[in-house]
């Protein structure tokens, strides 16, 4: 056993890391750390993945308001409310390519609140029979933010 900051795994192990709705929640320092950490278990020219949260998302807010509502839980608050940018500058400050920025899971968005089964279908079914939303428009419409850094 292990946690995220002190992985029990040699160095360079894995070709690919994949990290999925954690770093958004800690602050830059331990972001840092924390990506550090993966990309020590990544062999050289293996690649780091990571999916946050899209907060430039355009119905952010209202989920946000709606999980305030519906749930027991505060408000959901990360430590910097857009840290896409942010991230994309701590990968490339440890020394390595980002080769990836886009956003991910746009049709998600027809259920990503509330998570209704019928809705989850209909985005299983746009994903596969419609085709990829264009760049901007993914931008406002992913549910997710997916950073690639290859480990040079």
């Amino acid at each position: 056993m292990g946690d995220i900051f002190t992985l029990p795994f040699a160095d360079g192990t894995f070709d690919l890391v994949f990290n999925s709705g954690v770093l958004e929640h800690y602050d830059r320092t331990t972001r840092r750390a924390l990506l550090g950490e993966l990309v020590r278990v990544t062999r050289r020219g293996g690649f780091v993945a990571v999916a946050i949260p899209n907060k430039r998302h355009l119905l952010s807010l209202w989920w946000d308001r709606l999980i305030e509502r519906w749930t027991d839980f505060p408000q959901y608050r990360i430590p910097e409310q857009d840290i896409e940018d942010a991230l994309r500058s701590e990968m490339l400050e440890l020394g390595h390519d980002v080769v990836l920025h886009d956003w991910i899971d746009c049709y998600d968005t027809l259920s990503h609140f509330p998570n209704w089964l019928p809705l989850r279908f209909a985005a299983f079914a746009a994903t596969v029979a419609l085709p990829r939303p264009p760049r901007f428009l993914r931008r406002k419409i992913g549910t997710r933010t997916l950073l690639i850094m290859k480990k040079l």
